[in-house]
Parts: structure tokens; C-alpha cells; sequence
């Protein structure tokens, strides 16, 4: 690999002029959900139970391809973040 000024050859590849991230990922697209309710127990007491929904419909969200020019496997999105989450959870005030 030979560096000509701040352009780097690395094999039939040419890169080094490029502005911060030059390769694009898939678009994030992600719908949440909530649900609550609440349940009176006594005079001033209540319990509310809530459940929350991440990624509702359970679409693939694929990470960022691979930066790396100069091996076999670049620009490669190889990966996806996590799947549809759900986080439960009670309340009690009083």
C-alpha cells in the first residue's frame, strides 16, 4: 500500500478524498406502542400496569455496512440490531 498525498492506493481501490461517512445504510424505520392502565385498589391507592413496544411490527433494522475498502467482504452489511422488544412494568402509588 502506497500513499500519494491523502490518497491511499489499496490494490484496484482508490479512497481518501471522501467527506465523514460515504457509505449509506438501509433507512430506519420503527414504530413503538404503549399501553397502560390503572386499576384502583383502595381510597388512595392505585397500581398501574404499562407494557411498552420497540419495533412494533418486527422489521429487520440493519446495522451499517462494513467500512473497510481494502478487504474481500467491504461495504457489506453483515449484521441487524436487536428485534422487536417489549418492556413490561407495574406501578403502585399512593
Amino acid at each position: 500500500m502506497q500513499s500519494l498525498g491523502r490518497t491511499t492506493n489499496v490494490g484496484r481501490l482508490w479512497y481518501g478524498l471522501g467527506f465523514g461517512i460515504i457509505l449509506r445504510g438501509s433507512g430506519l424505520v420503527n414504530f413503538g406502542f404503549s399501553l397502560f392502565r390503572r386499576f384502583s385498589i383502595r381510597e388512595k391507592a392505585m397500581v398501574e400496569v404499562h407494557g411498552g413496544f420497540f419495533n412494533l411490527f418486527n422489521r429487520p433494522r440493519f446495522n451499517l455496512p462494513n467500512r473497510s475498502v481494502d478487504v474481500p467482504r467491504g461495504g457489506v452489511i453483515n449484521s441487524l440490531q436487536p428485534a422487536r422488544r417489549v418492556q413490561p412494568g407495574m406501578r403502585l402509588m399512593f
